[in-house]
């Protein structure tokens, strides 16, 4: 069974990522999104794959993108698998034109990604609700 993490907005804040970006999305992105999660929390390990989720190489490394589209934008929720059949979401970036926005997408998912590692407590489970 897959388990789902986030990290929280700031030290100060345990608000997670995912909630904070969730509640200022549109119902089509957000049903977009429960609707990906919901199918992707299903699959085993191994099946989490192109079309629905991909690696990323270059400054990326190491992490992956769910792919998701709504609004006719391509949002990209990135993060990482942290322990086995468990995921956890550094940032959120849309792409657009084969690239992310915010361009430094990369180095600020590198950077959140080490701060997930080291800091158990900036790193909250969540719960999807489906």
């Amino acid at each position: 069974m897959w388990t789902l993490k986030s990290l929280t907005v700031s030290e100060k804040d345990a608000e997670t990522i995912v909630h904070k970006w969730f509640e200022n999305q549109t119902d089509a992105v957000q049903t977009a999104f429960l609707a990906r999660m919901k199918f992707l929390v299903g699959l085993p390990g191994n099946g989490w794959d192109r079309p629905y989720v991909g690696q990323l190489h270059g400054q990326c490394k190491g992490l992956f993108e769910i792919i998701l589209e709504a609004d006719n934008v391509q949002h990209r929720p990135i993060g990482y698998f942290s322990a086995k059949e468990e995921f956890t979401f550094l940032l959120f970036a849309t792409e657009k034109d084969d690239e992310f926005r915010p361009k430094n997408t990369c180095k600020l998912a590198q950077l959140a990604k080490q701060i997930a590692s080291t800091c158990e407590e900036r790193v909250r489970e969540i719960n999807i609700e489906c």
